[in-house]
């Protein structure tokens, strides 16, 4: 995206060469030499490295190199992918490093991206601005990332995952007290202390920008393969200049996955990193090859390092060059590899699918819910091609096992992610099916022309079509290069955003410069009036330093009311625009006021009571659906006026009357304890660290201080809405329908209040009407409408067959 003047990578590659230019001003330069390394430039990619081998002309990138070349070769002891993390905590702790459990890698935390994509990610932007405090001011974790940029490189590579654990090294200071070069030196000493040895280590200098921040970094290598990135963040970029952070800030992230490859270098990294669900796949025959293929396997392994499909290269050119160099027909190394890499990506995305769902994530077509469907159904087309018999949640299983030590969001119920596997096979079934239908059709429209890659991934979207079953009806020659990777980062559906009207963006100008707006509802949402001054007035829109007036936010309705002037009645208030923290009143008539002049505000107060009487239901009524329908329910979505409510949940099907009633059950339970309601500001960070992130139900809030609304020790939402102070108040929830919006998404509609009771007397009544027409009791109605209906269905045959006679 093109800044107010220079792009983020315009910036980073101008820093970049600023940096080389003068490395010991952004570079431990002094550490790095007294350790015994020299700079030199790499004669293929001309980037700067800094070695212990003085003969050294290639900077050590496989790309540059040619190969990976620490294959086979003991470089440190043997550890187990599972210890790596152990043994990085151990090691930093003693260093004065806090090890911190993981955030989920669903970041709902944050409105730019569906999944935690690195350690650091979990920081911005509020700590590393310094706005908040972090967890603590060095600290290390295990940060589960998933990214979908490079699903077409799985299993191939080995170093290319879906889903992967970026251990984070993070250290959160001001300017004068950051240590560039200790920082370093901590990490250099852990490599030294599993068993790398100085002279295995090439590091390179580097420049990362992520998230709006950039700084120089020096990135590990060792054989060919990067280990470490160890990032020194100091500059915003956010406004497309380069401006200091108020703190400085440390990003590193190592790779669990490739340290355990280094640990055990006679095999693959995903061998290293599935070693259970491997031992399956092996007794279920699945992971079986011949020694002649086993042969080919290691003498392509070394080389596997130079592919990379998403950066432009020909896929074709790149596997006749390989295959040439191991002097093997180009077609029998595809088939061999392939086959091998089609286990390994299920490995691979069947752990990223079983990471997201325990996090909350649900298959869907839309958001980060479309790539793991994209993952899904291509497991399930790699194993229907090469014939794999496995059952798939054994899979799972055997990954949640393996992981939930480091991970503890797997030790949650597992049957409840067992029932979403099962019911997106189901789906992909029917899917299946319809697909047959429609390559015949697909046959005769292209019998003289190919499809082109747009319209294949037109079919996927639109249809569901099942590529592989494309190729394998030779309806197109071979899957495009790279499809899948791009298919994930085809943006189906980006973040619910509230639309800004019009008028809202008009305002913007009226309402600069403006103080902020005194809410008096924050902690009474009986308190409807407010005596006031006039900040600003112009025609119909008003700005004073207080208001009793909710403004239209988060699914909930703004108030109306009046305007008092020298207690005389001058005007209706018919909306409240909130323009960053100034709320600006819409008057249903011109008016100018002097500024500072005295006023009264009135709000509804009938009106307000019934939509705070259906919000603080909507909180319940998700507590309640997340209670009888599982961990993976989350609010999407949200609406409460006067009448009645709605709540969006994530949900994979339509729900059961069983369990509509057992949520409404719920929910009329939890009015009948008159739980005390509490409402309290709390910064970001502690409200997180108090609540979890479970408080983001409406989304992420972009502010460092949080309004928590409380409801017992049942729920608990940052929510700046109006919410009764216990929920006895509440009297009645009635579930009045549901409907399915999308894919994954099942929207519930309820009343409360009077408004409740209002609804079950109309149903009586209506009831009761039936009843006199039919002249029968309330309890032979179903009975009796059944019987009229077969009636109507068995006259409606018999007019039919006398129309076809009189014909």
């Amino acid at each position: 995206m093109q800044l107010n003047n220079k792009t983020p990578k315009q910036i980073k590659n101008d820093f970049k060469k600023q940096a080389q230019k003068n490395p010991s001003k952004y570079y431990p330069v002094s550490v790095l030499k007294n350790n015994g390394f020299i700079r030199r430039q790499c004669n293929i990619c001309k980037n700067y490295f800094w070695t212990q081998n003085p003969d050294d002309v290639i900077c050590g990138d496989a790309k540059c190199i040619g190969k990976y070349t620490f294959l086979n070769k003991k470089k440190i002891r043997n550890i187990e992918y599972i210890d790596v993390w152990k043994k990085f905590a151990k090691f930093f702790e003693n260093k004065n490093y806090a090890a911190i459990k993981p955030y989920p890698c669903v970041a709902r935390w944050r409105d730019d991206m569906d999944f935690t994509i690195a350690s650091i990610a979990d920081f911005q932007p509020y700590v590393v601005s310094g706005e908040i405090l972090p967890p603590a001011r060095q600290l290390t974790i295990p940060q589960f990332c998933l990214r979908f940029s490079d699903i077409d490189n799985v299993g191939i590579t080995g170093r290319h995952y879906t889903g992967f654990s970026m251990i984070g090294q993070h250290v959160f200071e001001k300017k004068h007290d950051f240590r560039q070069e200790q920082y370093f030196c901590d990490l250099l000493d852990w490599f030294l202390d599993i068993g790398f040895k100085k002279n295995d280590l090439i590091i390179h200098e580097d420049t990362w920008a992520g998230g709006g921040n950039m700084g120089p970094s020096m990135e590990f290598f060792c054989g060919g393969l990067e280990l470490a990135n160890q990032v020194y963040m100091k500059y915003d970029i956010n406004n497309g200049q380069m401006n200091d952070l108020n703190i400085n800030v440390l990003d590193m992230g190592l790779g669990q996955e490739r340290i355990a490859w280094f640990g055990n270098t006679n095999k693959t990294s995903y061998e290293c990193t599935f070693p259970t669900a491997i031992n399956y796949f092996s007794k279920k025959n699945i992971f079986k090859n011949t020694k002649g293929e086993e042969k080919i396997l290691s003498l392509f392994l070394p080389y596997s390092g130079v592919f990379d499909f998403d950066e432009g290269k020909n896929q074709n050119y790149l596997w006749k060059k390989q295959a040439e160099k191991i002097n093997i027909d180009e077609n029998i190394l595809k088939k061999i590899i392939l086959k091998n890499a089609a286990v390994y990506s299920i490995l691979d995305h069947t752990r990223s699918i079983l990471m997201a769902l325990s996090d909350g994530a649900l298959f869907s077509n839309t958001g980060g819910g479309y790539n793991l469907r994209v993952i899904f159904r291509r497991v399930m087309n790699l194993a229907e091609k090469y014939n794999f018999d496995f059952d798939f949640l054994s899979v799972f299983e055997r990954h949640r096992n393996y992981l939930e030590e480091q991970y503890p969001a797997l030790k949650q119920d597992f049957d409840e992610i067992k029932e979403i596997i099962k019911n997106e096979e189901e789906k992909y079934k029917i899917q299946k099916t319809r697909t047959k239908t429609i390559i015949e059709q697909l046959r005769e429209k292209y019998k003289n022309k190919e499809i082109q890659e747009k319209e294949l991934i037109t079919l996927y979207q639109s249809k569901g079509i099942d590529i592989e079953e494309l190729e394998k009806n030779n309806i197109i020659k071979s899957i495009p290069q790279n499809f899948y990777s791009k298919l994930s980062q085809i943006d189906i559906s980006k973040k619910q955003i509230e639309k800004t009207t019009e008028i809202k963006q008009n305002l913007t100008e009226f309402a600069k410069n403006i103080p902020l707006t005194i809410q008096t509802y924050k902690f009474d949402w009986t308190n409807t009036k407010t005596n006031a001054i006039v900040l600003k007035s112009k025609d119909v829109f008003l700005i004073c330093d207080k208001t009793c007036f909710y403004a239209t936010s988060g699914g909930q309705k703004n108030d109306v009311g009046e305007l008092y002037v020298n207690e005389k009645k001058t005007a209706n208030i018919i909306d409240a625009i909130n323009i960053n923290g100034v709320i600006v009143h819409i008057l249903d008539k011109k008016i100018n006021l002097d500024k500072d002049m005295k006023i009264d505000l009135k709000a509804d107060f009938d009106k307000r009571a019934a939509i705070t009487f259906n919000h603080t239901a909507t909180h319940i009524i998700n507590a309640c659906a997340r209670k009888i329908l599982g961990n993976h329910i989350w609010q999407c979505g949200a609406n409460k006026d006067e009448n009645k409510a709605r709540l969006d949940i994530t949900h994979y099907e339509l729900l059961r009357d069983d369990q509509i009633e057992k949520i409404e059950d719920l929910a009329n339970e939890i009015i009948d304890k008159d739980m005390k309601i509490n409402i309290e500001f709390m910064p970001r960070n502690k409200a997180e660290e108090k609540y979890g992130f479970r408080i983001y139900q409406g989304g992420s809030v972009p502010k460092t201080h949080l309004r928590i609304v409380k409801i017992g020790n049942i729920d608990a939402q940052a929510c700046g809405g109006t919410h009764l102070d216990k929920t006895g108040r509440l009297k009645l929830i009635k579930i009045i329908g549901q409907k399915k919006i999308q894919d994954g998404v099942v929207r519930l509609i309820f009343t409360s209040g009077n408004s409740a009771l209002k609804y079950i007397k109309e149903n009586e009544r209506i009831l009761n009407n039936c009843c006199n027409i039919l002249n029968i009791k309330k309890d032979k109605l179903p009975k009796t409408i059944n019987r009229f209906f077969e009636e109507w269905k068995r006259q409606r045959k018999e007019i039919k067959k006398l129309l076809l006679r009189k014909s």
